[in-house]
C-alpha cells in the first residue's frame, strides 16, 4: 500500500480560505493547509454551512500564510467520521487536538457579506463597488481589516471626496479601463 503524502491531498478540489464562501454544499473530510503542510483536519456534513461560522478563522488568518482548503467528499456520515481520525492519526495536523483560541479582537477576523452591508448602511450594489476599488476579491467573507477600509471609504464619500481623492487617500491605485 502506497503512504498518503500531503502532496495526495493537494491534488483533491481546493479553494483558498478567503474564498471559502465558495465551498460546494457536500459531505466530506476537509484539510486546510499551508506552506505545504496540512495545518487541520475536520470533518463536515454540509461544507459550505461549516465555513460559513468556522470556529478556527482567527487562527487561520492570524497565520498569516496563504492557506488553502481541500475536501474529499463521502455521503456516509460514519465514515467521514472515521476518515477524519485517521487522517488526523496519519498526519498528527498541529492545530487538531488543540483548544481553538479565542480572537475576538482579532484584524482579520472574517464577517459575512450581509454582515459587512448591515454595518456600512449601503446598497449591495454599492458595497460591490466598494469592493471593486478596494481590490477585495472576496466580496462572501469581509476581513475585520478590510471592513475598516470600506468604512473609511464610505465616510471618506459622505464627506464629499471625488473617487480618485478617496482612492488616494485610502493608498489604492486608481482602476484604470485595462483593469475592468
Amino acid at each position: 500500500m502506497k503512504n498518503l503524502d500531503p502532496d495526495d491531498i493537494n491534488r483533491l478540489p481546493a479553494v483558498a480560505i478567503e474564498d471559502a464562501g465558495l465551498l460546494p454544499s457536500l459531505p466530506a473530510v476537509y484539510f486546510v493547509i499551508a506552506n505545504e503542510r496540512i495545518l487541520y483536519i475536520g470533518k463536515a456534513l454540509n461544507l459550505q454551512q461549516r465555513w460559513k461560522n468556522y470556529h478556527r478563522w482567527g487562527e487561520i488568518f492570524a497565520l498569516g500564510v496563504a492557506a488553502r482548503l481541500h475536501w474529499l467528499e463521502f455521503n456516509d456520515a460514519l465514515l467521514i467520521q472515521l476518515l477524519e481520525q485517521c487522517f488526523i492519526n496519519y498526519f498528527d495536523p498541529p492545530m487538531n487536538n488543540t483548544p481553538v483560541v479565542e480572537h475576538k479582537n482579532n484584524p482579520l477576523k472574517p464577517i459575512t457579506q450581509e454582515q459587512a452591508v448591515s454595518i456600512l448602511g449601503t446598497p449591495v450594489a454599492t458595497f460591490y463597488r466598494y469592493c471593486k476599488d478596494l481590490k477585495i476579491k472576496n466580496k462572501q467573507i469581509i476581513s475585520e481589516s478590510d471592513l475598516t477600509r470600506l468604512q473609511d471609504m464610505r465616510r471618506l464619500y459622505q464627506e464629499g471626496y471625488n473617487r480618485d481623492a478617496v482612492l488616494s487617500l485610502l493608498g489604492v491605485k486608481s482602476i484604470g479601463l485595462s483593469d475592468l
